[in-house]
């Protein structure tokens, strides 16, 4: 599993970007960290999250490469990071 730090993500992570969830400020990468992890548990199951969805647009956003476990697993390992 590798990681290119150059991603959209990771700018992110760097620029502290959040939005307004429920009144509460949550950073944008954080936010999409756990939309994809709902996405990619779908995804292990043969459902598409929507008829656009491509495993390849979530690759290059966040920077990952792998296939559909390791990236789920990834993804959980870096939210429970977030959370810390």
């Amino acid at each position: 599993m590798t990681i290119n730090k150059n991603s959209q993500f990771w700018m992110e992570v760097e620029s502290g970007k959040t939005i307004t969830v429920n009144g509460n400020e949550v950073p944008v990468c954080y936010w999409n960290l756990n939309v994809l992890r709902g996405q990619l548990k779908m995804y292990n199951v043969g459902l598409k999250p929507n008829r656009h969805w491509k495993i390849s647009d979530v690759k290059k956003y966040f920077g990952f490469k792998g296939n559909n476990d390791e990236l789920l697993g990834l993804v959980e390992g870096l939210i429970k990071e977030f959370k810390g």
